[in-house]
């Protein structure tokens, strides 16, 4: 896989509802300078095996040969927003199933707290 043909990219946990949410909000904010990713399609497994152990913990954004997940995936984020220009080809997948803490005000409240205490960043290739 080329990375630069997808760069910038979100990479997110496609079976989440809040997770999805996330990333359409991302998407529908940027313009769609992203490309989506699910973490559950055909590329979105390539990326967690370029990312490594631990990738599906959080949402990932790649670009400039990086993946930058948690705390650094949100300044990324900010970053990639203000200076990217180009509307990216957003590739979606089906939402899927989630488990338990899926739906509702929790869900929201865990995986904010989970990319605010985690944080990681990956070089890819």
């Amino acid at each position: 896989m080329d990375i630069s043909e997808i760069e910038p990219a979100v990479l997110y946990d496609n079976r989440c509802g809040a997770c999805s949410g996330f990333a359409r909000a991302v998407d529908r904010i940027s313009r769609g300078r992203f490309t989506m990713i699910g973490h559950y399609t055909p590329l979105g497994e390539e990326l967690r095996a370029l990312i490594g152990e631990g990738a599906t913990e959080m949402f990932w954004v790649v670009g400039g040969g990086y993946a930058r997940g948690g705390r650094a995936g949100l300044a990324a984020l900010a970053s990639q927003m203000l200076r990217r220009r180009r509307a990216a080809r957003a590739l979606r997948a089906d939402p899927g199933t989630c488990d338990d803490l899926c739906g509702g005000p929790r869900a929201v409240l865990y995986r904010s707290c989970s990319v605010l205490t985690r944080s990681r960043t990956v070089r890819l290739g």
